[in-house]
């Protein structure tokens, strides 16, 4: 009896709460406005949602918490009994309105405010008892003019255990909160840029709102969407003040276009510069070890023998040359870097061996820089005849193009501790960036310049003789060894008929050497020229055009090709995915290919685990896989990442790779 009298009365009180539409009109304020909740009843240890509903006269409009550049957001004073926790206050999705140059952040029509209340379990001590929950509202509605709305209003509801649904339960349900991401920011040319991972595929940012506290201009973002991080930039944005906090995303979703939000939660890494500094000057010095270098190392150790009886002030004056050479490298390396980031482009480090063209001009120079290594010619601006010249007009050229020739041939290889150092350069104010790429080059030049301070450390290098000769002679053939191996970049570049085309370059450039030797007067002129077109011509028209034609790319079983797809689809499947960020012009690549990825014991792992091993190709530019490098702080490749069990938070493994690494951190042995 007493348990059906008690069900009367609350539904006698629901008919006095919610008999009627609650609406306030606030005609003078261009709106009606009425506060509802999801449940006729207080159930202890059950949470109940409250929100303000309004509803806005046609062409009128309220404003989000922060209203933009005009306007106030909405004050809500939520009075609740003691002891009662409550969630944020939940903001619907806003959508921009412009006049002239200003932009508001703003909702029309209708807007729903709410949040949700947890009710004591102790509260079931009390069944029976009355609460009141109240609100004291002020927010402004606007269309060419402004008016404040004031709401005072209040609800009492019964403490019960038998929960009884409201009429807007189901319209409070449908309310769905954002989930929260972590995001970094940057600063980048003068303007901001935020990096910001998507919850998932298939959906893109189209547009971003700052909270109050974010002390940021209201403008909409250039945002640049990739499968898994959208990039935002906000130009020429002051950031005396910017610290990062919380902004309010606008997601769509590809195929349905429905739309959702997410916060993020946006936060500065921090890094210190003079680690950077550090890192890149012992990156430099390393690069020296690589072995994309190593000709340019014969050629300059060749020199340094010769140098071991000169006058002191001639030494280190060859030593600052071939340092000068390095660094106007670098220098420009860096400039046009910073240029073709400024437009966009997802470009990094040993972008210029992604261009066929290049390649191909590469191939041929080593092909005739040996050619005058074993005397068939000489090339006197690079490499004098004898010592005796070394210090002439053309060694002094010689030693400044052998410094600019190390950086050229240099820039594909990534040495430990570079990635790092320029990841971070290239999303640096210029300043920082050249000042990176000038420790870099210092770190490459420092051996040498160490025999220009320090002339007796030629004593302990092997005495001048015929040897020097015969040494000189045997590197001419490392060169060969170095057009062979940009030859085997440049096959997958371009076709076959391309690949054909160099290598008669390649003869008739030899053609050009032996007519130079055998004949004389205008024959030999005409030679050369005729030489010189086919070369010019064969380069342009079946290099640069061929390169654009789409290649048949042979993967080895144990590599999946990567896509960011692929990727997702099974990390969604709970599967450890290795992805191998390579390109073939990366010789750090080929060899933790060779000998890490190609040992027995890696193979039997990944055969008898599952790991599934995906190949992110990066021998020709692709702008999603730019993207990726640009994610992890990196500029250029090899990079690898790890992901556990389907994680979406993947382990960065070392860039030089062993059997033992590799197997220890896919295992997590110490």
């Amino acid at each position: 009896m007493f348990q059906i009298m008690r069900i009367v009365l609350i539904c006698l009180l629901a008919l006095r709460v919610f008999g009627n539409d609650s609406w306030m009109s606030l005609d003078d304020a261009h709106c009606k406005a009425r506060l509802i909740v999801s449940s006729q009843v207080l159930g202890p240890g059950h949470s109940l949602r409250l929100g303000l509903w309004i509803k806005l006269d046609e062409g009128w409009h309220t404003y989000w918490r922060n209203p933009g550049d005009s306007g106030a957001g909405p004050i809500l004073d939520w009075k609740l009994p003691k002891g009662y926790q409550a969630t944020e206050l939940f903001y619907p999705l806003p959508h921009r309105i412009t006049s002239g140059s200003l932009e508001s952040i703003a909702y029309e029509n209708e807007v729903l405010f709410w949040l949700e209340l947890d009710i004591p379990t102790w509260e079931s001590g009390n069944l029976g008892a009355m609460r009141t929950l109240g609100l004291s509202a002020e927010w402004l509605v606007c269309r060419e003019e402004c008016v404040p709305a004031f709401l005072e209003t209040e609800l009492s509801l019964m403490i019960s255990d038998e929960l009884v649904p409201a009429t807007e339960t189901e319209f409070l349900a449908g309310q769905e909160s954002y989930p929260y991401l972590k995001g970094r920011w940057e600063s980048h040319a003068g303007d901001l840029l935020l990096r910001l991972p998507l919850e998932q595929p298939g959906k893109k940012i189209i547009d971003l709102f700052a909270y109050p506290e974010v002390e940021i201009e209201a403008r909409k973002p250039i945002i640049e969407n990739a499968a898994d991080t959208s990039i935002l930039r906000i130009p020429n944005q002051s950031l005396d003040k910017f610290k990062g906090g919380k902004f309010l995303a606008l997601i769509e979703d590809l195929k349905t276009k429905k739309r959702s939000g997410v916060i993020y939660e946006v936060s500065q890494q921090e890094v210190n510069i003079w680690w950077m500094i550090g890192f890149a000057l012992l990156g430099g010095l390393l690069l020296n070890l690589m072995p994309c270098v190593f000709p340019i190392l014969a050629l300059k150790f060749y020199g340094v023998l010769q140098l071991g009886k000169e006058e002191r002030r001639e030494i280190l004056r060859s030593q600052f040359l071939y340092q000068a050479g390095i660094l106007f490298s670098f220098w420009a390396l860096a400039a046009v870097l910073i240029l073709l980031r400024n437009t966009g482009s997802s470009i990094g480090w040993g972008f210029h061996l992604q261009s066929p063209l290049f390649v191909s001009t590469l191939i041929l120079f080593f092909f005739l820089l040996g050619l005058s290594f074993l005397d068939v010619f000489t090339i006197n601006i690079i490499l004098p005849k004898s010592g005796g010249e070394y210090f002439n007009k053309e060694g002094a050229i010689g030693h400044f193009l052998t410094g600019v020739l190390a950086v050229v041939v240099a820039s594909p290889c990534t040495a430990p501790f570079m990635g790092a150092a320029i990841g971070y350069a290239l999303l640096q104010p210029p300043w920082i960036t050249f000042l990176l790429f000038t420790a870099l080059g210092l770190g490459l030049g420092f051996p040498y310049l160490l025999f220009g301070l320090f002339p007796f450390l030629t004593r302990f290098l092997p005495p001048s003789g015929p040897w020097m000769i015969r040494f000189k002679e045997a590197m001419a053939f490392a060169l060969f060894g170095t057009s062979v191996w940009l030859l085997y970049v440049l096959a997958s570049q371009v076709n076959q008929l391309a690949m054909i085309s160099v290598v008669g370059c390649v003869v008739v450039a030899g053609f050009g050497v032996w007519a130079k030797r055998a004949f004389k007067g205008r024959i030999k002129i005409l030679i050369l020229c005729l030489s010189f077109s086919l070369i010019i011509g064969n380069l342009y028209f079946m290099v640069y055009k061929a390169s654009f034609l789409e290649l048949k790319v042979e993967q080895q079983e144990f590599w999946q090709v990567f896509s960011n797809q692929s990727l997702e689809m099974q990390l969604s499947q709970g599967q450890s995915v290795f992805v191998n960020f390579t390109a073939d012009w990366c010789l750090s690549c080929k060899a933790n290919e060779l000998y890490t990825f190609s040992s027995k014991e890696v193979r039997d792992y990944v055969s008898s685990s599952g790991l599934v091993m995906m190949k992110a190709d990066w021998t020709n530019r692709n702008e999603e896989i730019g993207r990726i490098l640009k994610k992890y702080g990196r500029a250029g490749v090899p990079m690898y990442l790890y992901y556990k069990n389907g994680s979406k938070k993947p382990i960065i493994l070392p860039e030089l790779l062993t059997p033992e690494i590799f197997l220890s951190k896919i295992q997590d042995k110490d």
